[in-house]
C-alpha cells in the first residue's frame, strides 16, 4: 500500500505511474485512505480535494477527471455520488472540520444537480448524462439501481456534513430524502 502510494503520488495523485498519470476524482479517492493509513494526515489529501473542487463544472456534478480540464464534451456521471461519501470519510479520518467547510457546497451542488432528475417515487430516472461506473456493466436506462443506491448514500453524507457544520435545516432535509 505504502509503495503504491509513493509510486502514484508526485505533485498530485495519479491513477498509475505509467499508463495514466491523470487525477481521476473517483478512481483515486482510495489513495487518500492509503495515504492516511501509511503517513497520517497529509497535505496531498487536501490538495486532491482542492483539485476536485476547482475542477467542478458549472452544472454541479463532481468532475470525472481533475486538472487539465477543458470544456466537457459529454457530461458524465461517474463516481460523483461515492465521492460525496468519501469527503465525509476523509473528515472522519482526519477530524479536520476544514474539509467539510471547503467541500460541503460543492458536494451539495453535485447532489442538487441530480435531484432535478428524481421521479414521483423519489428515484433518479432517465438521467441525461452518460453513466460510467468503473468498467462495470450497469444498467443505465430507466431507473438505474447502482446510481440510486449511491445517490441515497450521497444524500445521507450531505445530511451528516450539514449537521457537523450546524446547517440543521439542510441536515434534516437530506436525512429525510435519503
Amino acid at each position: 500500500c505504502c509503495e503504491t502510494v509513493k509510486l502514484c503520488t508526485y505533485d498530485r495523485f495519479m491513477d498509475n505511474p505509467d499508463r495514466e498519470r491523470r487525477e481521476y476524482s473517483g478512481d483515486i479517492a482510495n489513495m487518500a485512505y492509503a495515504v492516511h493509513a501509511c503517513f497520517g494526515d497529509s497535505e496531498i489529501i487536501y490538495k486532491y480535494l482542492d483539485d476536485v473542487k476547482k475542477g467542478q463544472p458549472s452544472y454541479g456534478l463532481f468532475p470525472w477527471v481533475v486538472l487539465g480540464l477543458r470544456p466537457e464534451f459529454n457530461r458524465t456521471l461517474t463516481d460523483g455520488n461515492s465521492f460525496v461519501v468519501k469527503i465525509l470519510d476523509f473528515y472522519k479520518l482526519s477530524g479536520n472540520k476544514k474539509i467539510l467547510e471547503d467541500m460541503f457546497e460543492p458536494a451539495l451542488a453535485s447532489v442538487k444537480n441530480l435531484e432535478e432528475h428524481i421521479n414521483e417515487a423519489g428515484l433518479l430516472e432517465e438521467i441525461p448524462y452518460s453513466i460510467w461506473v468503473d468498467w462495470a456493466e450497469v444498467e443505465t436506462k430507466g431507473i438505474p439501481l447502482v446510481i440510486n443506491v449511491t445517490f441515497a448514500q450521497a444524500m445521507k453524507a450531505v445530511s451528516e456534513m450539514a449537521l457537523v457544520l450546524g446547517k440543521n435545516d439542510i441536515s434534516e432535509e437530506y436525512r429525510h430524502k435519503s
